[in-house]
């Protein structure tokens, strides 16, 4: 009798411990406290060395101190990394200059980082040794995110995207890999999301690593608390129903004075399942003003904040809002929107809801209103210019009076006005 419920608080416990991860088959944690890279067969760069950072007990894995220049060091973990199923998070505070890598490839490079440790890492691959696959490279000198990749026939960057990061500051670094989508969050927020391709190799290692130039380092850089999942199962095991977004609500006419800059929201729907989306708009011109990525639940909708300046001449122009669906590589809706721009004082916007071509009946009995409201207005502004001085003198004197009899009789309801 006693032992059922010792079981059951023993199962209890361990569930608490013990983290659940569906859909992977490998975990592994270093927190440089309990667990060690030489847990995991994992190797340290020549340079690198765990610290007590800041004398509170809580060990890190140093890349490079405070007022160094020209170093740099990294991990290296082996594993067995799939694009459908892969996630690789880790606390890092950044250091200004320079920058913070992940590698994901198919060979060992820590021979090259020992022997070239201020190589520009987060920027490209090396292309002297023969490593293939992922980078992605925080870039905190030039402020901005990018994937990179190679393989035996080539070496491209893959996106880019602007990021002013916190230096001196920990934060949180999580990089996932679902269905060939990469998405990149710090502290909870999506700044990068972008299909990969498919290189025909086999990820065996995952390198993260920082490096400052010539430069010197404005604080310390370093990480910790690295826990990595990984799978290879195919992606037919992991694919759900694909997502499919459309454009619920945007702004039908934006107007406001040359160069100012205005702001709304645009809602996008996903229909299927949880998928990332990216929201683009495009001026007349074809530019590219706003470039945004979002991740939406299944029959959900997300909200985007959207700012951007307009034109600098008067005039009326035709912008495009589209969403590009990072799962299936397509777009997936696109509206078009009026900017109107004027030198006269108004900035307003009109929002749609789900794209139509066709005037609301609310709309059309507002302006109905609205127009009748003018038209009294203008009779009574001709009939009051009609009359004398004394007309206008009894007008208002015979309107003082029925308002005081008025307020006379709601103040005294019980009794009678004769």
């Amino acid at each position: 009798m006693i032992l059922a419920p010792v079981m059951i608080t023993i199962l209890i416990l361990l569930s608490i411990m013990t983290p659940v991860v569906l859909g992977y088959t490998s975990v592994i944690n270093m927190d440089f406290d309990y667990t060690y890279p030489e847990d995991y067969n994992a190797t340290l760069s020549s340079l690198a060395s765990v610290e007590d950072i800041d004398n509170d007990g809580d060990y890190e894995l140093v890349l490079y101190h405070i007022d160094s220049s020209s170093t740099g060091a990294a991990i290296e973990i082996p594993v067995s990394a799939s694009l459908y199923n892969t996630s690789i998070s880790f606390t890092a505070q950044f250091a200004y200059p320079d920058g913070l890598y992940v590698y994901i490839i198919d060979s060992s490079m820590i021979s090259a980082i020992n022997d070239t440790p201020d190589r520009e890492w987060e920027d490209s691959f090396d292309a002297n040794i023969d490593v293939y696959g992922y980078l992605i490279g925080f870039d905190i000198y030039d402020n901005n995110i990018k994937i990179m990749y190679r393989n035996e026939t080539t070496h491209a960057e893959l996106t880019r995207v602007s990021y002013s990061f916190e230096h001196g500051v920990p934060v949180s670094v999580v990089i996932e890999i679902s269905n060939a989508v990469l998405t990149v969050r710090i502290n909870g927020e999506v700044v990068l999301a972008r299909s990969l391709l498919d290189l025909g190799i086999n990820f065996n290692y995952i390198v993260i690593g920082g490096r400052v130039g010539s430069w010197s380092a404005e604080n310390d850089c370093w990480i910790d608390d690295i826990v990595i999942f990984t799978a290879d199962e195919e992606k037919s095991n992991q694919t759900s129903t694909p997502p499919s977004f459309v454009i619920e609500t945007y702004p039908s006419e934006v107007t406001g004075k040359p160069g100012e800059h205005t702001a709304f929201n645009v809602g996008v729907r996903n229909l299927g399942g949880i998928g990332d989306c990216e929201l683009r708009i495009y001026d007349h011109e074809g530019n590219l003003v706003v470039n945004m990525v979002g991740t939406v639940n299944e029959n959900s909708t997300i909200t985007f904040g959207v700012g951007f300046d307009l034109p600098s001449e008067p005039g009326e122009y035709v912008w495009t809002i589209e969403v590009y669906n990072l799962y299936t590589e397509e777009i997936d809706d696109a509206v078009g929107f009026t900017v109107i721009v004027t030198n006269e004082t108004t900035n307003t916007t009109t929002t749609t809801t789900t794209p139509t071509n066709t005037t609301s009946a609310n709309t059309t009995t507002t302006t109905a209103i609205t127009e009748k409201l003018s038209e009294w207005k203008n009779k009574i502004s001709e009939w009051w210019g009609g009359l004398t001085t004394e007309q206008k003198i009894a007008v208002v004197a015979g309107g003082f009076i029925f308002l005081m009899i008025l307020v006379y009789a709601v103040s005294n309801p019980s009794r009678k006005v004769r």
